[in-house]
């Protein structure tokens, strides 16, 4: 399998974990957002004026702007994984080669789980799956030459 092969099976799942990533972080800047002094005994709430309350918020626009951005690109990514595994369908073994590798980049799937799952030996599973991404290798290199 070449590079480019594998970095576009892989870009959903890199895509996925910066998403988790931020996702930890903006939880972590809410739970900073909660100042320390607040006031409750008074008319109205009162925080301190060193209270960084607004460059956690600005940070958190900023994050969920990312976040979108973010998910938007694994949206397309997954979509793209799909659309090229779809065309190895055409061909013997194809449905099976395609899930498989469908399972193993987009659901992270360990190759016996996909076994499991597809009823079949882990040799056999992974013997479709070599070939599946073979004839993608030869599926993108063709598209590139064209």
């Amino acid at each position: 399998m070449t590079d480019r092969v594998y970095k576009l099976l892989m870009r959903p799942r890199r895509i996925r974990s910066v998403i988790i990533g931020l996702k930890s972080e903006r939880e972590g800047l809410q739970l900073s957002m909660l100042p320390e002094a607040i006031r409750y005994d008074r008319d109205r709430v009162m925080t301190s004026p060193n209270d960084p309350m607004t460059e956690y918020a600005v940070k958190l626009d900023d994050i969920d702007r990312r976040l979108a951005d973010l998910q938007e690109s694994y949206l397309r990514a997954h979509e793209c994984v799909v659309a090229i595994t779809d065309k190895l369908i055409d061909q013997d073994d194809g449905l099976e080669q395609a899930t498989a590798i469908k399972l193993r980049f987009l659901s992270g799937m360990s190759f016996s789980d996909i076994a499991r799952t597809m009823h079949v030996s882990d040799s056999t599973m992974f013997r479709r799956y070599r070939k599946g991404l073979s004839r993608l290798d030869e599926i993108v290199t063709n598209f590139d030459s064209d």
